[in-house]
């Protein structure tokens, strides 16, 4: 818990588990999902970003591109297709997509107990995030941030725009409402649960 402008905040990252697998490793994609929220006894309701910049990109990446050109994979990468398919056994990214994630049928990870909450010291700084949720939080509202698959912290490959990304927003708000699971860490298979949150 931290004293924040005159609110109690409780910080919390959570690993919500989503539908896809889009890592192709037999298991169901963790995201990681970053809680402020007032400390109180009653239940809250919600606010939550959902944005695939959220945990910085990487600038010395960007450049410009020429519309009348196919964009490749930039150089300082050193990353082509191959080395994204080819870990899933696939030769195209069209068969990646066919065979590992549009037909997933990736394991769910098994409960092995719960935890109270996955508190944390404090949230990291986030892209494009204003004061606005700071104000949401001492109003009585928690703060919920997820970049999404493949970003910094989650499982699987960022895929924007497409309907595993969507899914694996969805299981977020699924979380929150008691439909989904989430777990304190990667790998000890505790459950958190958002009962502090009202569903809404």
């Amino acid at each position: 818990m931290k004293k924040e402008n005159g609110a109690n905040l409780i910080f919390e990252k959570v690993y919500i588990e989503t539908p896809v697998d889009t890592d192709c490793d037999g298991l169901k994609d963790l995201i990681a999902v970053w809680i402020a929220r007032p400390e109180t006894e009653e239940k809250v309701p919600a606010v939550m970003v959902a944005n695939p910049y959220l945990m910085f990109c990487n600038e010395d990446w960007y450049d410009l591109h020429s519309v009348d050109e196919d964009i490749k994979a930039y150089p300082e990468q050193d990353l082509e297709e191959p080395d994204v398919v080819g870990a899933a056994g696939c030769s195209t990214f069209g068969e990646y997509i066919d065979k590992c994630v549009s037909k997933v049928t990736a394991a769910s990870r098994e409960v092995k107990g719960q935890a109270i909450s996955a508190a944390i010291d404090e949230l990291p700084e986030f892209e494009c995030i204003s004061g606005l949720y700071k104000h949401l939080n001492q109003s009585g509202y928690a703060s919920v941030f997820c970049g999404g698959l493949g970003t910094r912290g989650s499982d699987g490959f960022t895929l924007s725009g497409s309907p595993e990304e969507i899914a694996a927003f969805r299981a977020v708000i699924d979380w929150l409402c008691g439909r989904a699971k989430g777990f304190s860490d990667r790998t000890s298979g505790l459950e958190v649960k958002a009962d502090w949150c009202t569903g809404k």
